[in-house]
């Protein structure tokens, strides 16, 4: 029995330079001193499932080969596909997705990933794989994240599943379509940002507006962080926040903090830290050492988040 899913956000991505304005663009390919250790929040997720040494396995949306154009880090991704339990969804036009790399005048560089298209055809010859797969593994918690509008067929035996928690992040082309609020009856934990809580309540995320909406959709859990600000939660029994964690490690790269507090909570469900205020804690500081390293996939072994746990509780 598996205790963790998780699809389909893995992207190989071409990375290119954007360093002008919509007026004056500028396009060109990375430095030779930009690494990509990883793309995709489903990839982070179970690296990190893989470094707290949970039984999980990735259901990986990729291209169906056929590439028309260089592929920078392909070698890259396969690398650390190769590495993890991974079963791989050919439903893709393409290997790689475009990631556009603003250039800043100040602050840290940003991607803003672009996914290719899907094939239908291919989609529907996937789901039955995707089905006996639920059914032989019997996962306790079937994560989806990055999840987008066009996504949601190859979705359906993730959201039909009724052995297991449903945990969706959802991409914020999905909230944008409208079509969210129909998936949540099915969803058990909802993790979002700021900007896509403020979007789907339509008010600012207080406590209390969090929970009312829990109580609305039957949700067991619905969390909102913020890059640092901390992070509120509320469930049908409880609300509250906890602060930005101080640390004296240096804050290096807040690309992938997000995944990397969705993986901490929910390994910290698995491994039987049941009350929402510590499981939350746990994600807090696996998002924390995340983001004192450089690269989305630079998730700490678990050992490390439970002695950053057992600290912030001392202080």
């Amino acid at each position: 029995m598996y205790s963790l899913f998780v699809g389909f956000s893995v992207n190989p991505e071409i990375h290119v330079r954007y360093p002008g304005d919509s007026e004056n663009t500028k396009i060109s390919v990375p430095d030779a001193g930009w690494k990509i250790e990883a793309g995709g929040s489903a990839l982070n997720i179970q690296v990190a499932a893989s470094r707290a040494g949970i039984t999980s396995k990735l259901f990986a949306a990729i291209g169906t080969g056929g590439n028309d154009r260089a592929d920078f880090f392909r070698e890259v991704m396969d690398g650390f596909l190769d590495n993890l339990d991974v079963y791989r969804l050919p439903v893709r036009k393409q290997d790689s997705s475009v990631g556009i790399i603003i250039q800043p005048s100040v602050g840290r560089r940003r991607i803003l990933s672009h996914k290719t298209p899907l094939v239908p055809e291919k989609v529907r010859e996937n789901v039955p794989c995707l089905q006996a797969q639920l059914e032989s593994c019997q996962p306790a918690f079937l994560v989806l994240t990055g999840l987008m509008p066009d996504e949601l067929e190859l979705a359906q035996p993730f959201l039909n599943y009724q052995g297991g928690k449903i945990v969706l992040a959802p991409h914020v082309d999905l909230i944008q379509s409208g079509k969210l609020l129909k998936l949540l009856p099915r969803v058990n934990y909802l993790f979002l940002n700021g900007y896509e809580c403020e979007s789907i309540l339509g008010e600012k995320p207080t406590l209390d507006a969090l929970q009312r909406f829990s109580y609305k959709y039957g949700l067991d859990w619905i969390s909102v962080t913020t890059a640092t600000h901390g992070v509120k939660v509320a469930t049908q029994d409880e609300q509250f926040a906890l602060p930005h964690l101080e640390s004296s490690l240096p804050l290096v790269d807040t690309t992938g903090a997000g995944d990397a507090f969705l993986s901490g909570t929910i390994i910290a469900l698995i491994k039987g830290k049941l009350a929402p205020r510590t499981a939350a804690l746990y994600g807090c500081c696996q998002a924390r050492l995340a983001c004192s390293r450089e690269g989305a996939a630079n998730l700490p072994p678990w050992p490390e988040v439970e002695q950053m746990v057992t600290l912030s509780r001392t202080q």
